[in-house]
């Protein structure tokens, strides 16, 4: 039976909800989302509105979790990706 290489989505929730968040309002109108990631590592997202009179802080944050989200997902098929390639290559060593 073969590995599976799939990323479970509960594996990428469950590091999104294990990340330190800081949120800061540097400018008006601008949301900047940053998370440590349990491993350390940090990523930042930021979102903004045309017209400061219509800013939401709950929306800019949403926009920036969003955002966030997508990087883990990124950078967690990247290393995916790389120990698939590893093992293909550990196999065809092998033979």
């Amino acid at each position: 039976m073969s590995e599976s290489w799939k990323i479970p989505k509960e594996r990428i929730v469950d590091m999104a909800a294990r990340s330190k968040e800081v949120v800061m309002e540097p400018f008006p109108g601008i949301t900047v989302v940053s998370w440590q990631l349990p491993s350390g590592f940090v990523i930042t997202e930021q979102s903004g509105t045309i017209d400061p009179a219509e800013y939401s802080r709950e929306i800019g944050i949403e926009c920036c979790r969003e955002r966030l989200i997508d990087k883990v997902w990124e950078l967690e098929g990247y290393v995916q990706k790389q120990r698939w390639a590893d093992q293909r290559l550990r196999d065809a060593e092998e033979i």
